[in-house]
């Protein structure tokens, strides 16, 4: 699945007010369940329709991560927290549900730093909602994290996207996309 072709989809839907369209794409985020690997994950969804490679795991709040998370991923103690992965060389996103949302992505910002991320300067920006936006970069990968905080809990999204290669283009030489 095209999480950006399916957003729009939904948007065009949305403003044409065809409910009939709605149902359908929403027909499209129905999942399988797929076996859990660790006791440390709640569930495996994988989105009908999506290549294999695409699934989701929630993770159960906890000190330390379970073998099954990603070690080149913040973790957030205590933080109910989701991964998307997209597939090999695609972005992934991570939810984290928490109590503090501005402290979670202190803590995030932190241990980036310490893998070598630097925050790209004049990016952490509020926006009109009250949610804090923070860019990350790491040798041509970006980390976005969006920050929202509730009266009584929070969330951070990091989306997180590789380095993006160069191609070329009727104009020119190879480029970076």
């Amino acid at each position: 699945m095209d999480l950006a072709a399916f957003e729009q989809a939904l948007r065009d839907a949305e403003q044409r007010g065809d409910r009939e369209a709605m149902r359908q794409l929403a027909l499209q985020l129905e999942a399988d369940e797929l076996p859990t690997l660790d006791p440390g994950e709640l569930r495996r969804l994988r989105f009908r329709g999506a290549p294999p490679e695409q699934y989701s795991i929630i993770f159960t709040p906890a000190d330390q991560p379970p073998a099954t998370y990603p070690s080149d991923l913040p973790w957030l103690p205590g933080a109910k927290t989701s991964v998307l992965f997209f597939g090999s060389g695609q972005p992934v996103v991570v939810h984290w549900l928490c109590a503090d949302a501005s402290a979670a992505a202190d803590r995030i910002v932190s241990e980036s730093l310490a893998q070598g991320w630097a925050e790209t300067p004049g990016l952490r920006f509020p926006t009109a909602s009250g949610a804090r936006v923070i860019f990350l970069e790491r040798a041509g990968a970006v980390r976005q994290l969006g920050v929202v905080a509730g009266a009584e809990q929070g969330m951070v999204q990091m989306t997180e996207t590789p380095k993006r290669t160069a191609v070329a283009t009727a104009d020119g030489p190879a480029r970076a996309g």
